[in-house]
């Protein structure tokens, strides 16, 4: 037989005390007649001071993590993008049996002539080596990247307009470099490759790399 624990009651409290009478129907009220009061833990002003104090200490040693992990994924992003349409126009010029080019883009679907491809870029079919399409029909990609998504700068050295892949996938001349520089910094993150064999890798430089961008520092 299991003996239940008996109910305090009036008997029960010790000589002196005094107990607190609260009405027959409080929920509060025990049966032995013993009132029970009951107690709620919180935080006293101090300590929400105090613990406050120290999360905001935690989020500013934190800062500069989220910094870099957001940085990295927008290189990730940019490299990836980057390597899909080059893959994209090797595979057409094997396929097509013809030449396909991938330059930076101008407004109206043009090629800028220039170095710098931070707006974005085009895949075209260059059978003629023109160095720009001949009509819309010929554009076979557009990648634009929006206001909001150029965080990054992306260029190539001066004297490389374009990646033309021939027929049989080369790329011919010698490697271009894309550099993925960190925007309003003259600071590389890292580089999209194309090799004379026409296909393209990608390298991040380890976080917290100071190495100076090729495309030179920032304007403005």
């Amino acid at each position: 037989m299991v003996r239940l624990p008996r109910w305090p009651n009036a008997s029960t409290v010790a000589p002196g005390a005094t107990a607190l009478a609260f009405p027959s129907w409080h929920p509060l009220r025990s049966q032995g007649g013993l009132d029970v009061r009951t107690t709620q833990a919180g935080l006293t002003l101090l300590e929400l001071i105090v613990a406050l104090a120290i999360l905001g200490i935690v989020l500013a040693l934190a800062a500069p993590s989220f910094s870099a992990i957001a940085e990295s994924g927008r290189f990730a992003g940019a490299s990836h993008q980057l390597s899909v349409s080059l893959a994209t126009a090797r595979t057409l010029s094997i396929t097509r049996g013809q030449r396909v080019s991938v330059c930076p883009l101008a407004t109206g679907n043009r090629c800028t002539g220039g170095s710098d491809w931070t707006r974005g870029w085009m895949v075209f079919l260059d059978p003629d080596r023109a160095g720009q399409p001949k009509d819309d029909d010929a554009i076979v990609q557009v990648f634009e990247r929006g206001p909001g998504n150029t965080s990054l700068r992306v260029g190539t050295t001066p004297g490389r307009r374009l990646v033309r892949f021939s027929p049989d996938g080369m790329a011919g001349g010698s490697n271009l470099t894309l550099s993925i520089c960190a925007d309003g910094e003259d600071r590389l993150l890292g580089q999209v490759v194309v090799s004379m064999s026409g296909r393209a890798r990608s390298t991040r430089l380890a976080s917290g790399a100071t190495t100076a961008c090729p495309l030179g520092p920032p304007p403005g």
